[in-house]
């Protein structure tokens, strides 16, 4: 974590001030870095992790760094079955109800746009999504649909204009969402149990 700025102390205070504000600023600190050791479980949908095209690689460096920044970050591809013999969605589901966050780039990706119409206006889930979708969907179904309901009801989406995915500004606002959760979290740990 970076070092935190401390502020001069007041030329008024106290030798027992004195002493007390640095007890307060070790006890913010610790707080300020127990915070960081909160791991998130966030699922990351969106195009085939294989294709080659902007937006799946975009999608592997968002699960990447939010691995990096200590987050359980993960492709529901890459999770084993239950083994229960259940549906994709019934799979997914269950997925989607064990996390903290869901990152969804839809873009050019039909099984994160059913994704997002399946769970985004689940009461228990909804919360917990991000859909990231480029203004051009603005006009289609899902825009004036599920999608409509979850930014009108939980403020869960962000439009981006083409090159926000090359200038990387998607990502930085998926793992600044990621990080506002784990904040978030962090204040109320007993949530995260």
């Amino acid at each position: 974590m970076d070092e935190l700025i401390v502020q001069d102390v007041p030329p008024g205070l106290t030798e027992a001030a004195r002493a007390e504000r640095a007890r307060f600023e070790a006890r913010r600190r610790r707080v300020l870095q127990e915070a960081q050791l909160v791991s998130l479980s966030i699922l990351v949908w969106g195009q085939n992790p294989a294709s080659a095209s902007p937006v799946a690689q975009k999608r592997k460096e968002i699960r990447d760094e939010l691995e990096r920044l200590g987050h359980n970050a993960m492709f529901s591809e890459d999770l084993a079955s239950s083994g229960l013999g259940l549906s994709a969605k019934s799979e997914e589901f269950a997925q989607a109800m064990a996390v903290h966050l869901i990152i969804i780039l839809v873009e050019d990706a039909p099984g994160a746009l059913a994704e997002a119409h399946d769970f985004c206006n689940h009461p228990k889930v909804a919360p917990n999504v991000y859909i990231l979708i480029p203004q051009r969907y603005r006009d289609g179904y899902s825009a004036q649909g599920a999608i409509k309901d979850l930014e009108d009801g939980y403020g869960g989406v962000y439009w981006y204009a083409d090159n926000e995915i090359s200038s990387c500004n998607v990502k930085k606002l998926a793992l600044k969402r990621a990080e506002a959760r784990r904040q978030i979290l962090a204040r109320f740990s007993s949530v995260m149990s």
